[in-house]
């Protein structure tokens, strides 16, 4: 049996702006003296540009932590694991993010004498050339970095300094926080595809053609929830069989009708309403899959806003 080490890798992506703020003390200390309040108060921190002109970049950086989020499952903080089946496709996402990212950076440093003169406009007498760094300067605030490390275990963990008896204590800890990392990658996958189970589910009960317009019907309540189904091949890093039972029920069963098909037809639009209550329910007690019930308040909010929808309690 192959160990995780052999199939799985950690990835680190990092992303910064220039958020380009800073701290006004002359009209923090008015409006203090204003305010006839202590001197720890507040704080006027200005937008030294308009929200615009970063605005491309700042999109971008969501799109590239949403891809990122995509192509991972959770482990540690500031990592996540990332399948070796899945290192392609991760790495041509990424690389895409990154010549965005780039052009975008690169079209805002070109115009950033121009966002300073319509700030001076913007800000009137709060302008102060002092409070802009060259466009030199800004470019270092920006930085753009995918890591790949390999996962450790157990058995790596050899420092001859120590006592035995201390390095098999640290190596039963690292077991056992890989272990529950595991089985909180799994959940996280498990928690993506509910949440979108549950959101199919609710538009298919409240949907009524009459008011399209208002609450439409979007094509992504059926993609969206099977491309996460068609994920989890990739994000199953621990291989749960419950996991693979989901993908199954979501392919075969919530997403067998096209978008246009389910707005047309109230009759299809109830009956995946009920298969999707039955797999939220089945879903949100973690049944088959080893993991603890669900804990996010929105997730079990929503499960019982769409069997109240649907009709009787979960």
């Amino acid at each position: 049996m192959k160990s995780l080490r052999d199939t799985a890798m950690l990835a680190s992506l990092t992303m910064t702006i220039w958020q380009g703020r800073k701290l006004d003390k002359k009209v923090t200390d008015d409006a203090i003296a204003n305010a006839n309040a202590e001197a720890d108060a507040g704080r006027f921190n200005k937008q030294l540009l308009a929200k615009t002109a970063l605005a491309k970049i700042r999109t971008v950086v969501s799109a590239g932590r949403a891809q990122h989020a995509y192509h991972t499952a959770a482990w540690q903080t500031g990592a996540r694991i990332l399948s070796g089946k899945n290192h392609a496709a991760y790495t041509s996402a990424m690389r895409k993010i990154r010549v965005a990212y780039w052009a975008a950076v690169k079209d805002f440093l070109g115009e950033y004498d121009s966002f300073i003169a319509q700030a001076k406009v913007r800000l009137g007498s709060m302008w102060r050339a002092s409070d802009y760094p060259s466009a030199n300067e800004v470019a270092r605030y920006f930085t753009f970095d995918v890591e790949i490390s390999p996962l450790s275990e157990s058995s790596d963990f050899r420092i001859p300094d120590m006592a035995r008896g201390e390095q098999d204590k640290a190596r039963m800890d690292i077991a056992a926080r890989a272990e529950k990392r595991l089985r909180d990658s799994t959940a996280d996958v498990w928690q993506r595809v509910l949440t979108r189970v549950i959101h199919l589910g609710e538009r298919c009960t409240i949907y009524d053609p009459a008011r399209a317009k208002v609450a439409p019907f979007r094509d992504s309540a059926v993609d969206g929830l099977y491309a996460q189904a068609e994920m989890i091949p990739v994000l199953n890093i621990a291989g749960s069989a419950a996991l693979d039972d989901v993908r199954a029920a979501v392919v075969n069963d919530l997403c067998k009708y096209t978008p246009q098909e389910l707005r047309d037809d109230s009759a299809l639009r109830a009956d995946i309403a009920a298969k999707a209550k039955a797999l939220a329910e089945r879903m949100a007690g973690g049944a088959g899959a080893g993991l603890a019930p669900v804990k996010s308040a929105s997730a079990a909010t929503a499960a019982a806003n769409m069997a109240a929808f649907v009709g009787g309690a979960p």
